[in-house]
Order: structure tokens, then C-alpha cells, then sequence
């Protein structure tokens, strides 16, 4: 009889095992976590009971960036040299750049990599495939080569 009772109890608690699908949630409060109540597309949730704080990222040099080794594709982090979020998209670190404003002689972007898009008055600034600037002129009418 003990034999059955502890036959039955394994295979309870090994099922009970192998249902379990954990999420982490980070939190300044003890809070009961709800199922759904985080998206299950998510691993970790991150909150705080005044909503008035943030997530810090790691915050890596140029020479640290690049000195980590097989970095996981879609490793984020904050660049110091580049004072800009970066990505690792499986083959080379790209920035996470969103321009709300331009001003004038102002680095607008980046494309491709390394590609740095400038702009001076109505003209905008970018070096070719062939390391070669170019310049595009804005506006009615006018273009230069």
C-alpha cells in the first residue's frame, strides 16, 4: 500500500513538473502575480507600484561592445561612444536610432552599419558604397550631383 501511495505521489508531483511555465516579474512590491496579467509573449515584466522609474541597461564603451564574445542576437545595450541603444542582429551591432528632430549640421541617422547621414542647411550628406560623400539637395526643384 505504501508502495501505490508513493507511485501515485511521484507521478503527481512529475506532473505538476513538467506544467509549470514560469515568467519573471521584477517588482518593488510583493504582488500576487495573476495568470494573463503578463502578455505570454513576454519572459520577464519589469514594474513598480508608482510607475515613476525606469529600466537601466548595461552601459558599454565601443571596445567593451565589441569584446564580448558570440554576443546573442538581439542583445541590447546602451553605447557611451555612440551615446545611442544598440542591437546585435546576429551577424554585427546595429543602432536602435529614432530622429524626432533634425537640425542643421546635425548627424541625422545611421544605415547599414556604419553609413552616417548628415545634414547641412537643405542638403542632406552620406558616404556611397564606394566611400565616396555624396550630397542630395532638398527642395523644389534642385538636385546636385
Amino acid at each position: 500500500m505504501k508502495k501505490k501511495v508513493l507511485i501515485y505521489s511521484i507521478s503527481l508531483l512529475l506532473l505538476g513538473v513538467f506544467q509549470v511555465q514560469a515568467q519573471t516579474v521584477i517588482g518593488d512590491t510583493n504582488v500576487d502575480v495573476i495568470p494573463g496579467a503578463i502578455d505570454n509573449s513576454a519572459e520577464l515584466k519589469v514594474f513598480t507600484s508608482t510607475n515613476d522609474k525606469g529600466v537601466l541597461f548595461p552601459i558599454l564603451s565601443d571596445t567593451q561592445m565589441n569584446g564580448i564574445i558570440n554576443p546573442a542576437t538581439g542583445l541590447i545595450l546602451f553605447n557611451s561612444n555612440e551615446n545611442d541603444f544598440m542591437y546585435y542582429n546576429s551577424t554585427e551591432w546595429r543602432p536602435m536610432t529614432y530622429i524626432e528632430s533634425v537640425s542643421t549640421n546635425s548627424k541625422v541617422g545611421m544605415y547599414e552599419g556604419e553609413t552616417k547621414l548628415y545634414t547641412t542647411g537643405n542638403v542632406l550628406i552620406f558616404l556611397d558604397n564606394a566611400n565616396n560623400w555624396r550630397q542630395i539637395s532638398l527642395g523644389a526643384g534642385t538636385i546636385t550631383p
